[in-house]
């Protein structure tokens, strides 16, 4: 069984670069918006990444030792990515940007290049492909615990709270939601990508360990109620910043 996150939670990117200071920089700045980044330090190393945890989207420089970004772009290419790819690169010519889109590449950045301009690149290049940028998850506030769904972090008075990606998978359903009832097969259908109703105890279960590990009761659940036809979250939410 396998939990089915939604794009838009935490697209995921590959970033291939040689130079450790920039994909360390371009990293943190990724990491902060809300995306998962796997990090290469050349073509090969991308390569094997991705082949066994596929991106969202990739990011190349083009001067790489061995397997450069115009070769690593070719053979993502023919191993079936459609995924978009972003040439991130000091080379400035025309020609070189021109043949970075004529190659496969959905866009071509030269470096140095703003934060900004990076982030706002990549979401485009997510949206023109049908995915999308980081939801702009709100902080819930249980009582003294305070989950952080954008940082996937959560703590209490006792200090740091372990939720696993399910159970918070599970409380951005409810955030993105509202105050809203989730019907007990929605969500079986949102996280784990079953349709209809079918004889497990999957959500239960799940709703169960949650409400503990917020401390809240089973008898008589504060957080995460049972109502007729599903479930409810109360939760104080904090805004997020525009």
């Amino acid at each position: 069984m396998s939990v089915h996150f939604p794009v838009s939670l935490h697209p995921k990117i590959l970033l291939v670069d040689d130079c450790d200071l920039h994909r360390a920089v371009c990293s943190e700045v990724l990491r902060h918006a809300g995306y998962q980044v796997m990090e290469a330090g050349d073509g090969l190393e991308g390569l094997r990444s991705w082949s066994q945890h596929p991106a969202d989207l990739v990011i190349l420089d083009v001067n790489m030792p061995g397997l450069d970004g115009w070769g690593t772009l070719a053979r993502l290419r023919q191993l079936g990515f459609e995924g978009p790819v972003i040439i991130f690169s000091s080379e400035t010519s025309v020609d070189c940007r021109v043949r970075g889109l004529t190659e496969g590449a959905d866009d071509y950045i030269c470096k140095p290049c703003d934060d900004r301009e990076l982030l706002a690149r990549v979401n485009a290049s997510l949206r023109r492909h049908g995915a999308a940028a980081p939801a702009r998850l709100p902080v819930l506030h249980f009582g003294d615990t305070v989950v952080d769904l954008a940082r996937s972090s959560a703590r209490n008075s006792a200090g740091d709270l372990h939720l696993t990606r399910t159970e918070l998978a599970l409380l951005a359903l409810f955030a993105r939601h509202g105050d809203r009832t989730l019907p007990r097969s929605f969500i079986l259908h949102e996280l784990w990508g079953y349709d209809g109703e079918l004889p497990t105890r999957t959500v239960e279960t799940h709703i169960y360990r949650l409400r503990h590990k917020l401390g809240d009761s089973a008898d008589a659940p504060r957080w995460i109620i049972t109502v007729p036809g599903g479930y409810r979250m109360q939760a104080d939410l904090e805004p997020v910043a525009a």
